[in-house]
């Protein structure tokens, strides 16, 4: 569930950067689309850790009952 709600939070932050990157006129620099681009940067990170976390574990006790 959480893994679901992550990559939606990335779709949904790299749809609103790629908008306001089209509508953007250019008077002014934004920088809404560099903040997603980093927020989507650091969701990906804190996914990555979190599968770790969830898979090392597995693999130990694994290794613990091969080893038995």
């Amino acid at each position: 569930m959480r893994t679901n709600t992550l990559l939606s939070f990335n779709l949904l932050l790299s749809i609103f950067a790629l908008y306001s990157i089209l509508e953007n006129n250019f008077e002014y620099l934004s920088l809404v689309p560099l903040f997603c681009m980093v927020a989507i940067f650091f969701v990906g990170r804190y996914e990555g850790e979190q599968r770790q976390k969830i898979s090392e574990p597995a693999y130990d006790q694994g290794k613990e009952l091969a080893t038995a």
